[in-house]
């Protein structure tokens, strides 16, 4: 039985007797953290708290604190272990802490993600409106992560890109799991599910890496299905963003191959990735956001997270706009 499908069993059995219910719910809790399931521990706990006092949601916060702490010890030592070189037994041990919180999904109107950077964050919200969310207390992408890297070092490639699309349910738009799972996917020329998720790392990439990563495999796609003037504006769209002999290299042999293929203007490269519907260079919803949140943070006078934003910006953009935003903070910071 699927852990929702478990939680919606224990659901049902409840009376709306908070006596009867609240030793039926312990019962259960117990059993479930025996049985080492903490996703369904997890949502028992949530169901608890419903009935309890406040003196009891402390003893519950306490037994949850313990499994956290149980977790941490356990992320350590898979820690120690990789330093040690034991992969497998610390995949075992990062294998069942992400398998602990797989299919969390949705519990009591709750959306649980992982988002290790803030800017992550903000750029998704947009999606999560009207929708109640929850931060994970443990770095479960980072998890899942280290797992496609061991069977990566393994040579099991399948089953690390199984993983990679897994951190994916808990941040689906994470730069670094995506371009690992893009580079993975175009290994095992998986094109149409690699560019299933270029677009969506295009989309909400927010260095000048990411944009340069995304283009050169752009282009490697493109070329794959002979669309070959996207594949050479992909390409030397990577170069603006990360000079990369490899991209030229690649140019070449279209250009030996169907020979010449040149832009009159820019403009004429925007409007052919208009054609499939990508951006040129940051997309407007990064632009959005980042102009969102250098407002917000300058209002609430969150100036740590409002130089973080700006860094972000400059570094991608150079745009004045985000300069002498940054010029004002260092003013406001300096009296």
């Amino acid at each position: 039985m699927e852990n929702k499908e478990i939680l919606e069993n224990i659901k049902k059995q409840l009376t709306g007797n908070k006596e009867n219910d609240v030793a039926f719910l312990h019962d259960e809790l117990r059993k479930y953290q025996k049985a080492n399931n903490f996703n369904v521990a997890f949502g028992i706990q949530l169901l608890l708290f419903n009935y309890l006092s406040d003196e009891e949601k402390e003893k519950l916060n306490q037994g949850a604190n313990a499994m956290l702490l149980d977790h941490k010890n356990k992320f350590e030592s898979a820690k120690e272990l990789l330093n040690f070189g034991e992969i497998e037994r610390a995949k075992r041990i990062f294998i069942e802490l992400f398998d602990s919180y797989e299919k969390v999904g949705v519990l009591e109107g709750a959306n649980f993600y992982d988002f290790p950077d803030p800017i992550e964050l903000f750029l998704y919200l947009p999606k999560l409106r009207n929708v109640k969310i929850k931060r994970l207390p443990e770095p479960v992408i980072y998890y899942a992560y280290q797992i496609a890297s061991i069977y990566l070092e393994q040579d099991d490639i399948n089953s690390a890109i199984i993983y990679l699309e897994k951190a994916l349910l808990f941040n689906p738009i994470c730069q670094y799991v995506l371009q690992e799972l893009i580079d993975r996917l175009m290994m095992t020329k998986q094109y149409e599910r690699a560019y299933m998720h270029l677009k969506t790392s295009l989309k909400y990439a927010y260095t000048k890496n990411q944009l340069a990563f995304c283009y050169k495999k752009l282009g490697e796609y493109f070329k794959h299905v002979a669309k070959y003037d996207l594949a050479i504006a992909s390409y030397a769209l990577s170069s603006l963003y990360l000079e990369d002999v490899e991209n030229k290299i690649k140019i070449k042999e279209i250009v030996d191959l169907v020979g010449p293929i040149k832009f009159s203007s820019p403009d004429e490269i925007i409007n052919l990735f208009k054609t499939v519907d990508l951006n040129y260079g940051p997309s407007k919803e990064v632009l959005a956001t980042l102009k969102e949140y250098t407002k917000i943070s300058k209002e609430r006078k969150d100036y740590k997270t409002l130089k973080y934003i700006l860094n972000i910006a400059i570094s991608l953009t150079n745009q004045d706009y985000f300069k002498n935003e940054l010029e004002s903070l260092k003013k406001v910071k300096n009296d």
